[in-house]
């Protein structure tokens, strides 16, 4: 293992800090709607950064939307098949963790792609 190239970076050119919020699972409300369930948000410190709108389309993303990539050192849980993915706040605005470029057992951080929800 190279060691966390990520907690480098930060050291260098700041950081933010954003809740996390933890998908564990569903329950189904009383009139029978399928609800996600989140643990308590904790603090996780990384760097967030919007998408540069010419990677939209390149990445096939919804012009419609607003995309960022928030680098961590915490593993953090994607949109999968029957689940839905860990939430982080920013600002107060919320957004949702689409996909995952995973690096946490190489160099020790994730880089996810994030909607605002």
């Amino acid at each position: 293992m190279i060691g966390n190239l990520l907690n480098s970076a930060l050291g260098l050119i700041g950081h933010q800090t954003l809740s996390y919020k933890h998908f564990t699972g569903y329950s189904v409300s009383d009139i029978g709607v399928k609800v996600s369930i989140y643990e308590e948000p904790i603090f996780l410190r990384g760097s967030f950064q919007p998408v540069p709108k010419e990677l939209y389309e390149v990445n096939g993303l919804d012009f419609k939307q607003q995309w960022f990539v928030f680098y961590t050192s915490k593993d953090i849980l994607e949109i999968g098949e029957d689940t839905s993915s860990d939430i982080l706040i920013y600002n107060s605005k919320r957004y949702q963790v689409t996909s995952k470029n995973d690096w946490l057992d190489f160099n020790g951080w994730v880089g996810v792609l994030c909607v605002r929800i």
